[in-house]
């Protein structure tokens, strides 16, 4: 599922600042990847799990290429941000109010080739209250799969309700017209092999503070030897005394 994105502001560059706040970027459309029944959509995993759905906010670097096209193809030309969905089980988590707005626009585009319009969208609203994330370089997930994309993986969901989610399922990747339907999900990339990326993060983890050893341990100490002046003095003496006696005998 894919929407274009085409309106222009200073909150689209605000999307992107987490990472890239040197890059003049622009958001160019936003890719939904969702999962149907059991099986979960999102293409990042974390400790191996799935999760429903997963949103990614995709721009394109405006200081090196022309546009997205350009951009998708080339060294460093696509930032993605990327945001789990996960179900809210407690009481009072709804729907995050942005998502609510794409979830409603599904009813219009169930069948593939539909499209809406929709004038109020703010992308930027889809980020949850965190500014911690997991970053890597990586490929694209659309064919063409093109190594060329910065992740973004931000470290904390936002949430959609079991109804809403249920919205989502029913989006077909056909035109609605044959006997058995096709649904559109799950429609994500199997994992990829890791291939020893580096994987780089702000978050900042809690070391337990060290615990001091209880057990009393004898203290060592050293002290120079303040007697070996005195002797060596006592022998400069007496060697002096002695070569007197040979210079002047009596």
């Amino acid at each position: 599922m894919r929407y274009s994105y085409s309106q222009k502001s200073y909150y689209d560059k605000t999307i992107l600042t987490l990472v890239n706040s040197t890059t003049a970027t622009e958001v160019q459309r936003i890719d939904v990847h969702l999962g149907r029944d059991d099986v979960n959509g999102s293409e990042h995993t974390i400790d191996g799990r799935r999760f429903p759905m997963e949103i990614q906010i995709l721009a394109y670097n405006t200081d090196l290429y022309a546009n997205f096209s350009s951009a998708s193809h080339s060294p460093h030309g696509i930032a993605a941000v990327s945001v789990l969905v996960d179900v809210s089980l407690r009481f009072g988590i709804e729907t995050n109010p942005e998502l609510l707005k794409l979830t409603i626009a599904t009813a219009s585009v169930l069948h593939r080739d539909q499209r809406v319009e929709l004038a109020d969208l703010e992308p930027w609203k889809l980020l949850p209250y965190t500014r911690d994330y997991v970053t890597y370089e990586g490929s694209m997930t659309s064919p063409g799969c093109d190594e060329t994309v910065t992740w973004i993986i931000i470290n904390q969901p936002i949430h959609i309700t079991t109804d809403h989610l249920f919205e989502w399922g029913k989006m077909l990747q056909s035109g609605g017209k044959e006997d058995e339907p096709h649904f559109l999900g799950p429609n994500r990339r199997g994992q990829q092999e890791f291939n020893s990326r580096l994987l780089r993060t702000n978050i900042q983890h809690k070391i337990k503070a060290r615990q001091e050893c209880k057990i009393q341990l004898p203290k060592v100490t050293y002290k120079s030897n303040i007697q070996a002046e005195p002797q060596l003095q006592k022998h400069k003496k007496r060697h002096t005394h002695n070569r007197r006696e040979r210079d002047h005998p009596i």
